[in-house]
């Protein structure tokens, strides 16, 4: 098992050589400073949408004495056009978005070899990435990993409201972030807001990691990244492999990251209605599976077949990719959070 992993880390040294002297995809990425930050502006773009549409409803929630959070903002923030904004306004965008982050990072450096192993070597945690986990084969797979997967936003969701029952002085809550070239920071953040960004997070995923119907409202297949890395790789069983192509916020997935966005705006109406009813409704729309696709008929011959099956992700073979295009764009989707 330790000389797995050193040969693990070894092979992602290698693949950040070749990085950077190759050119950058684009795809949907945390920011990192070497990354398009494509969660945080989907999610950005969205929320200034939602407080357009109700100014007043991040209005009453409580502030932390401490303002680190704002500096942190600050430094997110700068990526994107935001107007002049409230501090109650900036404090709730800036919980859901450093949410958004948590499950590409979870308080680690991205740009550290241990922490990346960590982070993403663990086989238990592809639910939050909307993935299936290593056991999740054949057809039957892709059931349990969107059960997995819904579970795993129930959960998030359930913490939102549990808080926004508490007094207000209770619904803060501290979390650790990595400030790359500094460390870890304590912040606190508006607690449901934050428990609802992670969810988005997963559900946008639902929508660059799976098949979906010509129209995206239903799933057909879930993707697997952990069994497409190595040389036992079964598409039949093991399902289709995780796509660089499909990660790519670009005009050709358009449609598909224009979907994304609307399904969260339309969970994070949880904050007007505060009624989590609001989840089930998202899911009944856009989280609901349709058996009977596959690969042998090209997914029903969906119109999205040439998207998930464009650029994927190949095994590992000592330290080299399929080919030196995937391994630039395997070793970013490593650095920078392979399960956006």
């Amino acid at each position: 098992m330790r000389h797995m992993r050193f040969l693990f880390e070894f092979c992602i040294l290698v693949f950040v050589l070749q990085l950077f002297s190759q050119q950058r995809a684009e795809a949907y990425y945390i920011d990192t400073g070497v990354s398009d930050p494509c969660h945080e502006k989907m999610t950005a773009e969205m929320l200034l949408n939602f407080l357009e549409k109700y100014p007043d409803v991040a209005m009453d929630i409580p502030l932390p004495e401490s303002n680190l959070w704002e500096m942190y903002a600050d430094a997110i923030f700068e990526k994107f056009q935001f107007p002049k904004l409230h501090p109650s306004q900036k404090y709730f965008i800036s919980s859901l978005l450093i949410g958004t982050r948590w499950p590409d990072e979870h308080g680690r450096s991205v740009t550290s070899l241990a922490s990346l192993y960590d982070t993403h070597g663990d086989p238990d945690d592809q639910q939050e990435h909307f993935l299936r986990r290593l056991e999740h084969d054949f057809d039957t797979g892709n059931v349990v990993a969107m059960s997995a997967a819904k579970d795993f936003i129930h959960a998030r969701i359930d913490k939102a409201f549990a808080l926004m029952s508490k007094p207000k002085n209770q619904q803060i809550v501290s979390i650790t972030e990595y400030v790359e070239f500094y460390g870890q920071i304590s912040l606190r953040l508006w607690g449901p807001a934050y428990h609802v960004g992670v969810a988005i997070h997963t559900l946008q995923d639902s929508f660059s990691h799976t098949v979906r119907t010509d129209d995206l409202h239903r799933i057909v297949h879930v993707m697997n990244f952990l069994d497409a890395v190595t040389d036992d790789d079964d598409i039949h069983r093991d399902g289709l492999a995780h796509s660089f192509g499909m990660d790519e916020c670009s005009a050709r997935n358009e449609p598909i990251y224009t979907a994304a966005r609307e399904a969260a705006s339309e969970l994070v109406e949880i904050f007007v209605y505060h009624d989590p009813q609001i989840f089930l409704d998202v899911e009944d729309e856009w989280l609901m599976y349709t058996p009977g696709c596959d690969v042998d008929n090209h997914f029903c011959d969906s119109i999205w077949y040439s998207h998930v099956t464009s650029d994927p992700t190949g095994p590992i073979v000592g330290c080299t990719y399929t080919d030196s295009v995937t391994a630039s764009r395997g070793l970013l989707a490593l650095l920078t959070g392979i399960f956006f």
